[in-house]
Parts: C-alpha cells; sequence; structure tokens
C-alpha cells in the first residue's frame, strides 16, 4: 500500500512540474488559417417505391396560427375579397387533405378553430366518399420521444399528432366526426372539418390539432382551411 501511495505521489508531481502535455505535442493553433475541407465519400441510394399522382391539400404555412382568415384555399378567384389568397384547383377523382397548425397563446385564451371547406363550383351534383379520416389535439397525441423501430399493432406508438392521425388513416379508421360520404348540389358547401384548440385551463397557453383525410370526389370540388 506503501509503495502504491509513492508511485501515485511520484506520478502526480511529474504532471505538476513538468510542461502540459499538450503543449509539448500540439503546435500553436493558427486563427488565419483557411479551413481544412475533409471529404468523404459515400453512396446515394435511392429509396425504394415512387410517388404516386393522388393530389394532397396541404394546410401546413403558417403553422402556428395567430389570427383569424385564410390558411390555404383552391377556390376560384372570381369574386373573392381577396383573390390573390385563392388557387382555383378542383380536386376529381382521388384526393387527400392534411392539416396541421398550433394555436399561438390567443388572447383572453379563446378556443381557436380550424376549419377545412369543400365547395362544388360546378354544374353537376358531386358525391364525395371518404373511406379514411382523423383529426388529433395535441393534447390527445402530444409530442414524445421514441425509438427508432418500435412494434406498433395496435396504433399506440405515435410521437405526436401529425404521425397519430397518418397513422390511423394508414389503417383505414374514418372517426365517428367524418361521414361516410357527402352530396353537394352546385354551387353549395360543406365544412368538412370544424374543430377546436382549446387552452383554457392548460399549463402553457399552446395546443395544436392535426388533421389527415382521404378521399374521392366524381366532379370537381375545391377545399380551402380556415381559422377563427
Amino acid at each position: 500500500m506503501g509503495l502504491r501511495s509513492r508511485l501515485f505521489l511520484g506520478s502526480t508531481a511529474s504532471l505538476l512540474l513538468g510542461a502540459p502535455i499538450w503543449a509539448q505535442t500540439s503546435p500553436p493553433f493558427d486563427f488565419n488559417a483557411p479551413p481544412e475541407i475533409i471529404v468523404q465519400p459515400a453512396d446515394v441510394r435511392a429509396l425504394p417505391g415512387q410517388l404516386d399522382q393522388v393530389p394532397m391539400f396541404n394546410s401546413n404555412s403558417p403553422e402556428w396560427v395567430k389570427s383569424e382568415g385564410i390558411l390555404l384555399s383552391t377556390l376560384p378567384p372570381e369574386g373573392k375579397q381577396h383573390p390573390e389568397a385563392h388557387l382555383n384547383y378542383a380536386f376529381q377523382g382521388d384526393f387527400s387533405l392534411f392539416a396541421h397548425h398550433f394555436s399561438h397563446t390567443p388572447p383572453e385564451s379563446k378556443t381557436l378553430y380550424v376549419g377545412i371547406l369543400l365547395q362544388n363550383a360546378g354544374p353537376e351534383t358531386a358525391t364525395i366518399t371518404i373511406p379514411a379520416a382523423a383529426s388529433f389535439e395535441m393534447r390527445e397525441a402530444p409530442f414524445q420521444e421514441q425509438p427508432p423501430i418500435a412494434e406498433n399493432s395496435d396504433g399506440s406508438v405515435y410521437a405526436g399528432p401529425g404521425s397519430r392521425a397518418v397513422d390511423a388513416v394508414m389503417r383505414g379508421v374514418r372517426q365517428m366526426d367524418f361521414p361516410p360520404e357527402i352530396t353537394l348540389g352546385p354551387g353549395q358547401s360543406v365544412m368538412l372539418l370544424n374543430h377546436g384548440m382549446p387552452v383554457r385551463g392548460l399549463d402553457r397557453l399552446v395546443n395544436g390539432r392535426s388533421t389527415f383525410i382521404r378521399a374521392n370526389s366524381d366532379q370537381p370540388v375545391y377545399a380551402a382551411s380556415l381559422a377563427m
């Protein structure tokens, strides 16, 4: 035991009295030297599969909604108060709708509602079928860390409201809030979604909602997402 103590003390003394090891082995750093570029070659491989031709109504900008108004609109611009806000694109056949927004501490803790409107601007009656649809509040599907790979046979594994809604629709789920079929006469409109993001009573006045819908229309229909 005494020998070990002497060896330890001797090693410590050498470190304290001698020059630092890094000063003996490392050259001084030149802050004016140009940066060194290190290239590491790697293969770039294409993922399997490909994109399909099904159009998607993707309402995600602004993600944080601070005021009322139009979020995204494909309606015709004619006769609108703000014609530049409408994209004039009609959906027919298979299409999908995704809306992902958060309320940003609304004044007086008011509940912000996000709605999706469908409009039949054509001369024929439109029949819209909805095989799958789901919408979740952030309180119903909070953001949480997940392992890289996890068994998810029952849909209980999700990282937030968006992944939970997409997972449900991929399983063919249609929540009770969404009808299996909608009929729109010429010029008629319908609110396909009208769901709130309440913040009253929360520790942080922040809430969000993600919605994913698969649909099919036998006639051209337009869509718009709105905040109120």
